[in-house]
């Protein structure tokens, strides 16, 4: 064998070792990245059909995949979790309407988006609408003067965008008798003539409905901001800054479970039994919700406009300082 086929095999072996090395180096880099604990995130939220995409998450270890350890806290609201993100005993707040989200701001709180949630829908049926009697004489908005309106929360989101749509509809709103009366009782509230209208949520319409003794008189949301987003998640701005990846991997885990949702939805159904107090029989029935994960500027500005005209906020709030860059698919 000449001198130069030597030296070329001699330089080929120490390539071929130098390889071997580097890649063993790189295998114990990814070995030491698996081993790593995963990030953990204190997450409030409430047990409700809108939260489905959290609950596949769960059960599908998506968050898990996505090295992240998803502690769960339930509570009765979604104001009671911002309040617990206000009070730091959480990292993220699910299921919060954005007026709330606002009215947060406003009083100094760092809250911003990291995702939507809840989507309005651009027809009818909604997950949320407002029923009244057959027999109570209510067959359009101007109908409504003069009557008990019940809401889940005066001065929140409900009642801003039933106030915009009964005065467009030409409506004397201060006539109407606003009532607040809690979701779970507003539907018995509406059979019993406690009042003659409600704003009432899934199952609870399906409930009413299977009575036949009410129908549906509109969809205040659907009517004011068709396409928007009722409700969010929201992070303190600091903490969001901090561990922006894991909040991205957060949101990238939610809309994998979002999609495996909408292509199995006989399969999530069943899935909302577990989760929440909702009969089998029951989920089959409710209208499907509309989820809107990745939102835009318009989907807060409209409600922030609204919240100034009928006084739920001073001044306008900057929209752009509440959005994280997650919240837009970015």
């Amino acid at each position: 064998m000449s001198y130069v086929a030597v030296g070329i095999m001699k330089r080929v072996s120490r390539s071929v070792r130098g390889f071997a090395a580097a890649l063993g180096i790189t295998l114990g880099l990814v070995a030491n990245v698996s081993a790593q604990a995963p990030t953990t995130i204190r997450l409030g939220s409430v047990p409700i059909l809108t939260q489905l995409p959290l609950f596949t998450a769960l059960e599908k270890g998506y968050f898990k995949e996505a090295g992240l350890d998803v502690q769960v806290r339930n509570f009765a609201g979604g104001a009671n979790v911002l309040e617990a993100l206000g009070g730091n005993s959480i990292d993220l707040a699910e299921a919060v309407n954005v007026i709330s989200l606002f009215q947060a701001r406003a009083q100094g709180f760092d809250f911003v988006v990291v995702v939507g949630g809840s989507g309005i829908g651009t027809k009818l049926p909604e997950v949320a609408m407002t029923m009244v009697r057959k027999d109570a004489g209510i067959n359009s908005a101007k109908d409504l003067e003069g009557k008990r309106f019940g809401l889940p929360n005066l001065q929140n989101i409900n009642w801003l965008y039933n106030m915009e749509y009964l005065s467009r509809s030409g409506v004397n709103t201060s006539k109407i008798n606003w009532v607040e009366i809690g979701i779970p009782r507003a539907a018995a509230a509406l059979l019993n003539r406690q009042v003659d209208a409600a704003t009432l949520v899934e199952p609870f319409i399906t409930v009413v409905q299977e009575t036949g003794e009410v129908k549906v008189l509109h969809s205040e949301a659907t009517e004011i901001t068709p396409g928007g987003v009722f409700s969010i998640a929201a992070a303190r701005g600091d903490w969001a800054k901090a561990n922006a990846n894991a909040i991205g991997r957060y949101v990238g885990a939610l809309k994998r479970a979002l999609d495996y949702d909408q292509a199995n939805q006989q399969e999530a159904r069943a899935r909302l039994t577990r989760h929440t107090k909702i009969d089998q029989t029951l989920a089959n029935k409710m209208s499907w919700p509309v989820w809107k994960l990745f939102i835009e500027r318009k989907d807060l500005q409209i409600p922030m406009d609204l919240s100034v005209k009928y006084g739920l906020l001073k001044a306008p709030l900057p929209v752009d300082a509440m959005l994280f860059p997650t919240a837009m698919g970015q």
